[in-house]
């Protein structure tokens, strides 16, 4: 931190430059007017910081939340393609290369599926699609999807 600045900048004395130095990133700040200064604490249940972050990573976490049952769905657990999807989701919120999560998805589903490469290649641009449409990865990271075989 460099002092001077501080002290020339923001017209702080030796006490409140102390004081700045100590702050807890995230957590405190400094109230200061002509009168005086005051260390403040910031104190967030962890349901509003979950609301309200702007965190990279808490997005993530929060797009991959399990969203409530619609009305009249009686299934309690995911379908294997659900659980596919929200891995897909995870590696790609993390920056795992989206090649390498297709090729992870083939690998374990080769034994189940017809074909575990366009099963594979559809669930990442699914989940790539999700995780654009929430903000958390950007355009520049999409690869381009196989056109559906239906």
């Amino acid at each position: 931190m460099d002092r001077d600045l501080y002290r020339r900048q923001f017209n702080l004395n030796d006490n409140e430059i102390e004081l700045i130095s100590t702050l807890r990133p995230k957590q405190q700040l400094l109230i200061k007017t002509p009168e005086l200064a005051k260390v403040a604490n910031l104190e967030v249940d962890a349901k509003s910081y979950w609301l309200y972050t702007n965190d990279t990573l808490a997005k993530a976490e929060r797009a991959l939340e399990p969203r409530p049952l619609r009305n009249g769905d009686k299934r309690e657990t995911l379908t294997q393609s659900e659980r596919d999807w929200a891995y897909a989701k995870r590696a790609l919120a993390r920056g795992d290369d989206p090649e390498e999560i297709m090729r992870r998805i083939i690998q374990y589903r080769a034994g189940e599926k017809h074909d575990p490469e366009y099963y594979a290649r559809h669930t990442v641009a699914k989940a790539q699609a999700a995780l654009l449409r929430s903000g958390i990865v950007q355009s520049e990271n999409i690869s381009p999807d196989e056109p559906d075989r239906t």
